[in-house]
């Protein structure tokens, strides 16, 4: 028989089991924001409140010697404050109430219009493609990514908004699109993100071939995984003198959007059909030419022939210079164009007989290769080329035998190779810092100078 104690005990353990299990499935995730402000100098500790707009009841009070803390509520508006402690544990300051607003997650919507799209290879407009878009902010970010060789491209959204004031879209442009196999990756802030199917870019005259072929590869392949129950952290830091936003993770399924929206976007014209719409944003779009205007500092030091160097006090001779540069001829990721340089540097040596100004222009134009890297943030640039220097010399005499200065102006050819990295943080602004060495043909005086700079400057 089997034990009637024996039996109780197991089944009361099944119960257990079950309930727990239950009960931990059931729970909702929690998910975890974090809050930010601008740190105080004087401040050893800080400690935030957090209650509920409608309520005096304060939910979260934490301590913490860093000026963030991380946390987790559900969805809705709440307000909070800071207070800030001295070394001494003696409350130094406290902020007002602000408002914490904590909105839902969203995984964006994509749907392509057309399964392929052609291009004209000898035009450097963008590549403008029709599909909707949904579920996205002002801060969404579209990828076009090569099927085969893994290429991404940065895309523009057309952001429009509808009656409800939610962002969509009804097509994106991308800038040197090259035909074959794409899709296409919208990721929100939050961090959710939305891959489309497959889309065949190819030239004007075979796109009734390629349309045929993507149906049916399409129809084979599923390439766009949506997981709308997949959820994904994000939190936004704010500074204590404004209102905070801050989405966490909820079901994609919830129709709300997680936006920080600040920007208006006008409707799109309703009396223009779509065919208008995509020529007049081809029209609008600037597309970068890749011309640099750079301004900075530059430090020469000379190498050989004494000439200079006795005219000069110190080794390193400081002044300004300016870049202008264009890279016209793009293969892959390498650039070739052409430098018009420009450094000014002043010479001078003074003493109790004698004082000798030798201001020098140093003008160049170089040939200039140009090998990218990380989607072209980083590059390496290797220059060559010449150019002339114009050199003034005066001298101003402290004897009583001789007072009147003398001046002469001095005209020279040069040689130029130079080295340089520049980084692109932004669309329109690079920096640039490089060594160029510069041999100057002076009659019976050849001399050699070394120019290290930094510049910074704007492309367009």
């Amino acid at each position: 028989m089997v034990n009637k104690r024996s039996f109780v005990s197991a089944f009361i353990m099944f119960l257990t089991v079950f309930f727990v299990n239950v009960n931990v499935y059931s729970q909702t995730p929690a998910f975890t924001q974090k809050l930010a402000w601008e740190q105080e100098i004087n401040a050893l500790e800080y400690k935030v409140e957090i209650k509920d707009e409608s309520s005096d009841k304060v939910l979260k009070s934490v301590r913490t010697t860093d000026n963030s803390i991380e946390f987790s509520l559900p969805a809705g508006n709440y307000l909070y404050r800071i207070f800030a402690y001295d070394f001494l544990g003696r409350q130094a300051s406290v902020t007002d109430w602000k408002n914490l607003t904590i909105i839902k997650a969203l995984k964006p919507k994509i749907n392509l219009v057309e399964s392929s799209v052609s291009i004209n290879k000898n035009s450097k407009k963008p590549v403008v493609i029709p599909v909707d878009v949904e579920r996205i902010t002002d801060e969404s970010v579209i990828t076009l990514i090569n099927k085969e060789s893994g290429q991404k491209i940065e895309g523009t959204i057309n952001l429009e908004k509808d009656a409800e004031g939610f962002v969509k879209s009804s097509s994106v442009q991308f800038p040197h699109v090259a035909e074959g196999k794409w899709s296409m990756v919208v990721k929100n802030p939050s961090g959710l993100e939305t891959e489309s199917e497959m889309i065949v870019v190819v030239p004007v005259e075979n796109k009734m071939i390629a349309e045929n072929d993507v149906n049916s590869i399409n129809e084979s392949e599923n390439v766009c995984e949506t997981h709308d129950n997949d959820d994904v952290e994000i939190a936004n830091e704010t500074d204590t003198n404004n209102d905070v936003e801050i989405a966490i993770e909820t079901d994609t399924n919830d129709d709300v959007e997680i936006v920080n929206e600040t920007d208006t976007i006008e409707d799109a014209d309703n009396t223009l059909d779509e065919e208008e719409q995509n020529s007049s944003l081809q029209k609008n779009v600037y597309i970068l030419q890749d011309i640099n205007i750079m301004l900075g500092g530059v430090m020469s030091g000379l190498l050989y022939d004494d000439y200079f160097r006795s005219y000069n006090d110190s080794p390193i001779i400081l002044g300004p210079c300016a870049k202008v540069s264009y890279l016209p001829i793009d293969i892959k990721n390498f650039k070739l164009g052409f430098e018009l340089a420009a450094d000014i540097t002043e010479i001078m040596m003074r003493n109790e007989y004698i004082e000798v100004y030798l201001p020098m222009i140093l003008l160049q134009c170089n040939f200039v290769g140009r090998l990218n890297f990380y989607d072209g943030k980083l590059g390496v640039n290797v220059k060559l080329g010449g150019g002339a220097t114009f050199i003034k010399k005066q001298i101003i005499y402290h004897s009583s035998m001789r007072q009147t200065p003398e001046d002469s102006y001095h005209l020279n050819s040069c040689a130029n190779f130079g080295v340089s990295f520049n980084w692109i943080p932004f669309k329109h602004l690079i920096f640039e810092t490089g060594v160029d060495f510069t041999h100057l043909f002076i009659p019976d005086m050849n001399s050699g100078i070394l120019n290290t700079y930094v510049c910074v400057g704007l492309r367009f």
